[in-house]
């Protein structure tokens, strides 16, 4: 709950550019299938943007050349690990601490293209469809 009258509501991972008018449509059936008193209400804004992941599901916090950084695949956890990332990079940059390396040994693979796209997408569902799964199970062990 934002601003004391109003929701903030996130969902519906993707590998695809979705439209934001569609977009609306299937948040409001996801916000009423947790919430169905609310209602009709209006949806004041809907984007989407593509879900950075890494290959080992780690961020990519790294220095690339002078002045040069990339702070990157948050996996969904972008609130709490960008933060740590702009703190780590700021820290390098303003006091030389260095401990923005601890994120060396993943690498920066790139998993793009393509395929990387097709494999993420299967995973995605497999995630969503997993997640469906467990909500059925609770469900029902709570009726």
């Amino acid at each position: 709950i934002v601003e004391g009258d109003r929701i903030l509501w996130g969902g519906r991972i993707t590998t695809q550019k979705a439209v934001p008018g569609r977009l609306a449509q299937m948040m409001r059936r996801d916000i009423l299938a947790v919430y169905p008193q609310l209602g009709a209400f209006k949806i004041d804004a809907a984007w989407s943007g593509l879900m950075g992941y890494a290959r080992h599901k780690m961020p990519q916090i790294a220095k690339l050349g002078d002045g040069v950084w990339v702070a990157s695949a948050f996996g969904g956890h972008g609130l709490n690990t960008s933060a740590m990332a702009g703190q780590l990079i700021s820290g390098a940059i303003a006091q030389n601490d260095d401990r923005y390396r601890l994120f060396a040994p993943f690498g920066l693979n790139w998993a793009g293209g393509y395929a990387g796209r097709v494999a993420t997408q299967l995973v995605y569902w497999q995630m969503q469809a997993g997640d469906y799964l467990r909500e059925r199970k609770m469900k029902a062990q709570t009726q």
